[in-house]
C-alpha cells in the first residue's frame, strides 16, 4: 500500500487542503490501484462515471479560494445498500441490476458535502445482510490478505477495499456485526454508532427503506484505516436530517475531551470456544492496563447470558457475541473471536434489573486474567473455482 493509496484519509485531506497534492491526482492513483487489484478481490462492484469531474471540480473550487470542507477532494466508497444519485444500487440482486436511485442516502450526501468524492459502490450479500460477501450479481468478494479466506459480511466489500488500498475510506452497515465481522477479518477500524445517531435514510433492504421503528438495529457507520479516520467520519455524518424521526439532536462529543480518569470500563478476554487469538487477549489486556493507568476504574465483566439478544428477521436470536460461521455452517475465516463486551449489569453483582443488589459496586484493582489456552482455529474453504493470489502492496 505504498504511495497516495495506503494514507489515511484524515492525512490526505490535510494534504488536499494544502495542495500538495490535487484531487485529481490522488482520484487517478485509486483508478490504477483499483484496476490492478479489484479484480483479484472483487470489493469494488460499480464505479461513480462522474468522480473523475468532481475531482477536478474540487481543485477549481480550491484554486478559486472556496473554503473546503473536512473531506474536500477525498475519495470515498459505500455499500451498495445506501442509495447513490446516478449509480446503480443492486444490493447484490439480479433484479435490481438497472436500478438507479435520483437521491442520495443521507450518509452519502453529507460525505459527498464535507467534499468527498463518491468512487463508487462496494459489494455485499444479496439485499445487503449476510455472513457471507457473496451474491448472484456481482459474485464473491475475497479477503485481500489471502483469497482463500472471506472478508466476513454484510459490509464485506466496503472492508476489503479499505484494506486493499482501494478506496480511503468508506460506508458500511451493521445490525449484529455487518460492520465489525469484516472490519476484524480485514484488519481496518469501524464502529457501529449508537442508534439514533447517523440517519438510516435512503439506506435499503428486501423490504425497502429501513427505518428506526422498522429495523432499530441496523446503523450506518464508518470504515476507515486508522481510528482518526473514525472520528473525522463520524463527526461528518452524525445528527437529525429531518426525516429519520429516530434521531436525536445530540451532536457527538470530542473524543479529545473525554477525561479517562473516574470512567468505568469492562473488560472481556472471551471465553468458551471459539476463544480469542492469543495476540487478541494480549492487544485487549493491554489496552486495559493503559487505562487503568490512567485512572479509569476497569474490571472484569463477562457478557450476560441472556438479556442483550435481540431476535434475528429469521426468528433465530442473535447475541452480540454471535459466532461467525458461513452460509454452509463452517467457521467464517481466520480465527473466530469471542464475544464482545456489551452494557450490562457488572458480573457478580446483578442478574438482572429487578435484583436488589448494588450495579456499581466499587471494583476491585483490575488483573490481567491468566493466558488463554490455544485457541480454536477454522478455515474457509474456498470453491476449486478460486485460486490463490498475492496481492500487490
Amino acid at each position: 500500500m505504498e504511495g497516495l493509496t495506503g494514507l489515511p484519509a484524515h492525512r490526505l485531506a490535510r494534504m488536499l487542503r494544502a495542495r500538495e497534492v490535487s484531487a485529481a491526482e490522488l482520484l487517478a492513483a485509486h483508478l490504477d490501484r483499483l484496476e490492478a487489484v479489484n479484480p483479484l478481490v472483487n470489493a469494488v462492484v460499480r464505479l461513480a462515471p462522474d468522480a473523475m469531474d468532481r475531482a477536478r471540480a474540487a481543485d477549481q473550487a480550491l484554486a478559486g479560494g472556496e473554503q473546503p470542507g473536512p473531506l474536500h477532494g477525498v475519495p470515498f466508497t459505500a455499500k451498495d445498500n445506501f442509495e447513490t444519485r446516478g449509480v446503480v444500487t443492486a444490493i447484490g440482486v439480479p433484479g435490481r441490476a438497472g436500478t438507479v436511485p435520483q437521491a442520495d442516502a443521507t450518509a452519502v450526501a453529507r460525505m459527498r458535502a464535507a467534499g468527498g468524492i463518491p468512487l463508487g459502490k462496494t459489494n455485499c450479500p444479496p439485499w445487503g445482510g449476510g455472513l457471507e460477501t457473496d451474491n448472484p450479481l456481482d459474485g464473491r468478494t475475497d479477503n485481500p490478505d489471502d483469497r482463500a479466506r472471506t472478508p466476513g459480511g454484510s459490509s464485506g466489500g466496503e472492508a476489503a477495499a479499505v484494506a486493499a488500498a482501494l478506496s480511503p475510506c468508506g460506508l458500511g452497515t451493521d445490525s449484529v456485526g455487518s460492520l465489525r465481522v469484516p472490519a476484524h477479518f480485514c484488519g481496518v477500524a469501524t464502529l457501529k454508532p449508537t442508534s439514533g445517531l447517523v440517519p438510516v435514510t435512503g439506506v435499503i433492504d428486501d423490504d425497502g427503506p429501513i427505518g428506526a421503528l422498522s429495523d432499530p438495529r441496523t446503523q450506518p457507520g464508518p470504515v476507515a484505516r486508522s481510528v482518526a479516520d473514525l472520528t473525522l467520519l463520524l463527526g461528518v455524518l452524525a445528527g437529525p436530517d429531518g426525516r429519520d424521526g429516530g434521531v436525536a439532536p445530540v451532536p457527538p462529543g470530542d473524543p479529545a475531551a473525554v477525561r479517562v480518569e473516574g470512567l468505568r470500563m469492562a473488560v472481556h478476554t472471551g471465553a468458551g470456544s471459539p476463544g480469542p487469538t492469543p495476540e487478541t487477549t494480549a492487544t485487549v489486556t493491554a489496552a486495559a492496563e493503559a487505562l487503568a493507568s490512567a485512572g479509569a476504574a476497569v474490571e472484569e465483566a463477562r457478557p450476560p447470558g441472556d438479556g442483550h439478544a435481540s431476535p434475528s428477521r429469521s426468528g433465530v436470536p442473535t447475541a452480540p457475541g454471535w459466532a461467525a460461521r458461513s452460509s454452509t455452517g463452517s467457521c467464517a475465516a481466520g480465527t473466530a473471536t469471542g464475544p464482545s463486551w456489551a452494557p450490562g449489569w457488572p458480573a457478580g453483582t446483578r442478574s438482572s434489573p429487578g435484583a436488589t443488589t448494588s450495579p456499581w459496586p466499587s471494583p476491585p484493582t483490575w488483573r490481567p486474567p491468566s493466558a488463554a489456552g490455544a485457541p480454536h482455529r477454522c478455515s474457509y474453504q474456498p470453491s476449486s473455482s478460486r485460486r490463490s493470489s498475492s496481492m500487490p502492496k
